[in-house]
């Protein structure tokens, strides 16, 4: 259903079917879509310990949580695709030494340097909300380890292409929020 619903939306946002890029997309609308049906199918804490088994977590089992983890993993994956295409022909995945496409600085990236990480840290604290275990847990803080590592290296890349520009935009412009990690 999810890949069926990329197929039609996203060639009316000018992505064009098969390209790398609808195909990073569309993989991230099952995640959203199977981490959703789980919590939504099932009927009372029964059928979730039994299906979780001793990794659940009670005291995050309010409907309200689980409402906020859908609308978080919800914002989060239209956050992630906004950000690709912002990034226009300088997306890509990893760091290319080679490359030097152009700092992007408009749209989602006028308010944060890093959006795309920011939804994906945003889609696994959703996904937390949704399934409350210790193993969601870790993948939130394993998460949260890796974006911060790779995040780096972008940083060190960018300074050593983009030079005083890019310091210029991290002066002005946090690390995932606005007024957040902007440097000195």
């Amino acid at each position: 259903m999810a890949v069926g619903l990329a197929r039609f939306a996203l060639p009316l946002l000018g992505i064009p079917d098969g390209t790398v890029r609808w195909l990073s997309l569309t993989a991230l609308l099952p995640i959203g879509t199977l981490y959703a049906a789980i919590r939504v199918h099932m009927t009372g804490f029964g059928a979730y310990r039994r299906l979780l088994g001793v990794l659940f977590v009670q005291v995050l089992a309010s409907q309200i949580i689980v409402a906020a983890g859908i609308a978080i993993l919800f914002s989060a994956i239209v956050l992630v695709m906004r950000a690709q295409l912002d990034l226009g022909d300088s997306w890509r995945v990893g760091i290319d030494q080679e490359a030097k496409p152009g700092l992007v600085i408009h749209g989602l990236y006028k308010f944060s340097r890093n959006p795309i990480f920011l939804g994906m840290l945003a889609a696994l604290v959703g996904c937390m909300f949704l399934i409350p275990t210790a193993l969601s847990f870790l993948a939130l803080a394993g998460g949260l380890i890796g974006i911060r590592h790779q995040v780096f290296a972008e940083e060190a890349f960018l300074r050593r292409t983009y030079g005083d520009g890019y310091l210029s935009y991290a002066r002005r412009v946090g690390r995932f929020v606005p007024w957040l990690g902007r440097l000195r």
